[in-house]
C-alpha cells in the first residue's frame, strides 16, 4: 500500500501523560493511499511537530487533540500541496510558503494528523485565497496580533479567510492570544466535517 514516507530525525521526548492521545515513536505519521483519496483544495491540514517549538505550542495550548500547526491544502492534478505560513525561528522563509504534502507531514508524530472540511462550501474559494495570499508573500504574525492582517500566524491565516469568504469569524478580539491561537475551532463538527483524524484512531 503507498504511503507518504517521512525522513528519519532526531527524536524529542513527548508528554508522558497517559491522556495523551499521541505516542512517541520513532515513526511520523503517514496517509495511506486511501486516505489521499479522500482529499480536497481548500481542506484543512493540522499536524503535532516533533520539534521543541512544536512541543511548547500544544503544551502551551492545553488542548484534547495535541496540534501545532496547520496549512490550507492545494490539490492539482499531479502534486498535493500545503500552503502555510512558518516564522523564520523554524524556517527558511518567512511568512507564507507552500510544501509538498510528504514535506508537510515530515518530522510529524505517529497518529498526530487531522484533515477537516468547511461545512456546506466552495473549498476551491479558500484554497484560491491561499494563494493569493502566497502570491503576496505576507509575512509571519511573531506577535500574533490578531489586529493586524498584514502578517499572519497559522491559525490566523485560516480564520482570516473562512471571516472574508464565508463571513464565519473564529477570532474573538476580546478574548486572549491563546485563544485565538487554538485549532479546537476547526474541530467543531458543527462547521466541520472531519475528513482524517488519525488522533482519535489511536485511541480506538
Amino acid at each position: 500500500m503507498f504511503l507518504i514516507g517521512c525522513k528519519s530525525r532526531q527524536e524529542h521526548s513527548f508528554y508522558e501523560s497517559s491522556q495523551n492521545p499521541i505516542t512517541s515513536t520513532s515513526d511520523c505519521d503517514t496517509l495511506t493511499c486511501e486516505e489521499i483519496s479522500l482529499l480536497r483544495s481548500g481542506d484543512i491540514i493540522m499536524r503535532q511537530g516533533r520539534g521543541a517549538i512544536s512541543l511548547a505550542i500544544s503544551a502551551h495550548l492545553n488542548e484534547k487533540y495535541k496540534l501545532s500547526h496547520c496549512g490550507i491544502l492545494n490539490i492539482d492534478s499531479d502534486s498535493i500541496n500545503v500552503i502555510h505560513t512558518l516564522s523564520l525561528s523554524v524556517s527558511n522563509t518567512n511568512g507564507m510558503q507552500q510544501s509538498t504534502l510528504n514535506e508537510f507531514i515530515d518530522d510529524t508524530y505517529k497518529n498526530s494528523i487531522i484533515i477537516v472540511r468547511l461545512k456546506n462550501s466552495d473549498n476551491n474559494k479558500i484554497a484560491n485565497k491561499a494563494k493569493y495570499y502566497l502570491a503576496q508573500k505576507i509575512p509571519f504574525d511573531d506577535y500574533f496580533d490578531i489586529s493586524d492582517t498584514t502578517r499572519f500566524f497559522c491559525n490566523e491565516l485560516i480564520s482570516h479567510i473562512i471571516a472574508t469568504e464565508y463571513n464565519i469569524n473564529f477570532i474573538n478580539a476580546k478574548a486572549d492570544k491563546i485563544h485565538n491561537m487554538q485549532f479546537g475551532r476547526f474541530i467543531d463538527t458543527a462547521k466541520f466535517d472531519i475528513v482524517i483524524n488519525h488522533q482519535d484512531i489511536n485511541k480506538q
